[in-house]
């Protein structure tokens, strides 16, 4: 009897734990809780202490070397007293594919391997977000001669918004990346 009674116990431990790591495959999916527009903008924008003509340059550079097709222009009425530009506009447009996420989605389903599967599943995820980004929208405002705030838009496949903080963390990494490799002086290799 004390026999049967353990394993129950041990039975009913396991199926909470089944439940929990359940729980949490869904929530890795979910993305439905909204930022508020004050999250949404502190999410979005950064601010780089470097001219704002080197931090085009390094978004449209940048985008260019990971296979997008970017363009940034002087955003109209953008121009200050002495002629210089304070604000310029662009996009980056990636050339994406629909990610395959079905075997993933579809182990989440399975209540002990989707508790396994599921810490796993937070990188896949991204990286299978990363895939589906299809255009990133630029602000680029000089606050100054020698600093610039940038604040981008992710899209989707969709053209919905992405509001997924880690990937705006990701994409601003790779301009602060951008900027400094454009900052390394090459001597390119001479043609005989």
């Amino acid at each position: 009897m004390l026999h049967i009674d353990k394993l129950r116990i041990n039975n009913l431990a396991l199926s909470c734990l089944l439940c929990i790591s359940s729980s949490f495959a869904f929530a890795a999916d979910d993305d439905t809780a909204a930022a508020t527009p004050v999250q949404l903008r502190a999410t979005q924008t950064r601010k780089f202490t470097k001219p704002m003509d080197e931090v085009a340059s390094a978004i449209k550079n940048g985008g260019e070397d990971m296979g997008a097709t970017c363009t940034i222009y002087q955003a109209p009425g953008a121009t200050a007293a002495n002629g210089s530009f304070t604000r310029m506009e662009g996009s980056c447009r990636m050339n994406t594919k629909q990610a395959d996420t079905a075997g993933a989605t579809a182990a989440a389903f399975i209540p002990f391997i989707g508790g396994l599967v599921s810490a796993g599943m937070a990188s896949v995820a991204q990286d299978d977000m990363m895939k589906q980004v299809s255009n990133i929208k630029y602000e680029v405002v000089a606050t100054n001669p020698k600093e610039t705030t940038v604040r981008m838009r992710i899209y989707n496949l969709k053209g919905e918004q992405i509001t997924k903080p880690d990937l705006y963390s990701l994409e601003f990494k790779k301009i602060g990346d951008a900027l400094f490799v454009q900052a390394i002086e090459l001597t390119p290799a001479e043609q005989k």
